[in-house]
């Protein structure tokens, strides 16, 4: 689960390529940013809004829809980050 802060949309899918594992999305408005997780999940994820003390649950949308979010971020500007986890 990840610690955010507010204005922040995630959706899921299933991943083109395994079955079994999700692609899922962070959508940071505030920022204009994004985290694009491919086949990185075994199960949907949510994150935690620490400004609002509340659980933020992703939404499972289709393929089709996943990847017309994707696009339409980056038409809009929205720049790709990465998460480095430490050791």
């Amino acid at each position: 689960m990840f610690l955010i802060g507010t204005c922040v949309e995630m959706f899921t899918t299933t991943s083109e390529y395994d079955c079994e594992m999700y692609d899922q999305i962070y959508i940071l408005k505030n920022t204009g940013k994004y985290v694009l997780e491919i086949g990185e999940r075994c199960s949907c994820v949510n994150a935690y809004d620490v400004d609002n003390s509340c659980e933020i649950s992703s939404t499972y949308v289709d393929r089709f829809i996943f990847d017309m979010i994707v696009d339409g971020l980056n038409k809009r500007g929205y720049k790709r980050c990465y998460i480095a986890l430490g050791e």
